[in-house]
Formats: C-alpha cells, structure tokens, sequence
C-alpha cells in the first residue's frame, strides 16, 4: 500500500511525495521488518501451501467500485477545501483512507497539482488516511483473525500505525 501510494504521488505531483517520505518511510520500516522476520520463518522446502485463486484486478466491476469512489473523494475532497480550508481535507483523508489509499492519494495529488491544495496539507492528509488504513485493517485483524494470528499482526500493525504517528509529527514539524 505505501509503496503504491509513494508511486503514485510521485507520478502525479512529484515535489508533494519529496514532503509525503518521511511519512510513509517511517510506516514502512515495520513492514520491513515483519518481512525480513517471515522470511527467515519460512516453512521448509517442499512443504506445499494452499493455493489460493485471486481475482482479476482488472475486473470491470472492480473498475467502476474504483471510479464511483475516486469520484466520490474528488468531490468531497474539492468540497472540503472549498467550505472547510484545508482542515476539511484532514477529515476527508481520515474516511477514504478507511477504504482505499489509492483514490485518496491521487485524488489529493491532482488538487495539488491544479493548485488548489498546498503540498505540505496534502502530504499530511495522505499520512492521515494511511493512518486510518493500517487502524482499519488491524482491527480486522484482531476481530476476524484467528487467536495464534492476532499477536503477529498487533505487533506489525500496532507498530505500523505507531511508526504513522512518529510520521505525522515529522511532517507537520517541517
């Protein structure tokens, strides 16, 4: 998601992602290490996995759940800043980050780009809604996930989410 998320921002509006790094670095960092942990545990070789069948991500269906809500948080994004100033789009983030990142980041990234947003906000905001993302999936996690799943991913999210915290503060001491 975060690598996803520095991506696309950079793509849209590059000078916002030199802002939004630090951020998304610091919630990286756990990531990494919750990969360099399951790495080394990695179940023997010639052990067999169940297989799992993703779906299309290309999907039209997908395609249109997509575009109704990239459309949505351009709106209310646009909306945000034009009744509420820039402390509209911190609560803005907070929402659409609770189900997707990518419309989000872009959505912001444009009104950047156009002008109708400052960097540092915008930058802010995307930490928001990855905050609210990373606390989304945790308590999924915690209330769907088995009981010997739960511990890990406390650990990995809780971490996470702490390590969006330290980010934010970073940001917003720039």
């Amino acid at each position: 998601m975060l690598g996803r998320t520095a991506v696309l921002i950079g793509a849209i509006h590059p000078p916002m992602l030199l802002l939004a790094w630090k951020g998304l670095a610091a919630m990286a960092l756990p990531g990494l290490v919750a990969l360099c942990w399951a790495l080394r545990k990695q179940t023997a070789p010639g052990a067999t996995a169940g297989h799992h069948h993703p779906s299309n991500p290309l999907g039209l269906n997908l395609a249109i759940k997509f575009a109704a809500l990239f459309a949505l948080i351009v709106l209310a994004s646009r909306a945000a800043v034009h009744y509420y100033g820039t402390a509209g789009i911190a609560w803005v983030a907070l929402f659409s980050g609770l189900t997707d990142m990518d419309a989000i980041a872009i959505s912001l990234s444009q009104l950047v780009s156009d002008g109708g947003l400052d960097d540092a906000t915008a930058a802010h905001s995307i930490c928001i809604a990855a905050c609210a993302n990373t606390g989304l999936k945790w308590l999924f996690a915690l209330c769907i996930g088995s009981r010997h799943l739960r511990l890990p991913v406390s650990l990995f999210m809780g971490g996470t989410l702490a390590a969006g915290i330290v980010g934010l503060s970073l940001l917003v001491m720039d």
